[in-house]
């Protein structure tokens, strides 16, 4: 190799390691932060939880049905497998649903703290 070949591929690393940590040496730490997501919130409630559940069931099924459609699943497998799958996303929806109509049925008395302010201002104006 010559010394024209090596300088051009000590070059050509450069500019390739340049381009892969640009991003990163220019991101500022508020960016890097994760996003808040369902399972960050407030888990004693079980609606989060049976919804972060019944979203988990959903892409179970989508993977399910690509899965057979490229042909990577048996179709005695497949339709068992669906089955168990639909009957799991019925009984999260019902628990959804018997949560939140006990919810109705008892409603918190404590205002939430974002709607305080909404409540005190409508006061002033009324």
């Amino acid at each position: 190799m010559s010394v024209g070949g090596l300088i051009l591929f000590i070059a050509f690393l450069i500019a390739v390691v340049a381009i892969v940590l640009a991003p990163l040496l220019r991101s500022s730490p508020q960016k890097l932060k994760a996003q808040p997501t369902a399972a960050d919130a407030d888990l004693s409630s079980p609606l989060i939880g049976l919804e972060a559940q019944h979203q988990a069931t959903l892409a179970s099924l989508r993977d399910l049905d690509f899965d057979f459609q490229t042909g990577k699943l048996a179709e005695v497998d497949y339709h068992t497998q669906r089955e168990f799958l639909m009957q799991r996303g019925a009984d999260i929806l019902r628990q959804i649903d018997l949560l939140a109509a006990n919810n109705k049925a008892a409603p918190d008395p404590s205002p939430s703290p974002s709607s305080t302010p909404v409540r005190s201002a409508r006061k002033r104006k009324a």
